[in-house]
């Protein structure tokens, strides 16, 4: 075989490659069915708003809109009430709630503290919710609080707008006397 025809058979070759890999990459199968995606995905959400008499601070790694849910995960939530100086800042790794109105917020894996002007207390709860019509947190699955002095752990619990703090089903309370 001589040069040329060798040159002109690796080029036949290399085009003939080139031409089933781009045939095969336009005829990728979709992995995903455009019907199950989400209408919005944010990345890094971060924003503030001021609610009645509270700032209230959202920060979240991704947050997805999808058929009036909202979803978001490794989200931080601070609020702080503006006329009496407590605040809240709550960690929790998924968060699920609906745009409408009367529904509630539902929370994974939470972790944060509650300041209540001369005290700071850590929360720690598996999960919780929240009822905007009642404006009170539930913990069905668990709920510790605890500062330097005390460690209280509940069955369940529930918290209202007002720090009243409730807990039924096997509540241990430990402290420390000096």
């Amino acid at each position: 075989m001589s040069r040329g025809k060798i040159k002109w058979l690796a080029i036949m070759a290399f085009i003939c490659v080139a031409a089933y890999y781009f045939w095969r990459d336009l005829n990728l199968p979709m992995r995903i069915g455009l019907k199950n995606l989400p209408d919005i995905v944010v990345e890094n959400l971060d924003f503030r708003r001021t609610v009645g008499s509270r700032d209230v601070r959202l920060q979240a790694y991704a947050a997805e809109h999808e058929s009036g849910f909202i979803r978001a995960t490794d989200i931080t939530i601070s609020v702080k009430e503006l006329n009496s100086g407590r605040e809240t800042s709550m960690r929790a790794e998924k968060c699920e709630f609906s745009e409408d109105d009367s529904s509630a917020v539902e929370i994974k894996s939470l972790d944060g503290y509650v300041f209540l002007g001369d005290r700071s207390v850590d929360v720690s709860a598996p999960s919780a919710s929240y009822e905007r019509s009642s404006d009170v947190w539930r913990f069905e699955e668990g709920l510790d609080l605890s500062d330097d002095d005390i460690s209280i752990t509940g069955g369940t619990g529930a918290i209202t707008s007002a720090g009243v703090v409730s807990l039924e089903k096997g509540v241990i309370v430990r402290w420390r006397v000096e």
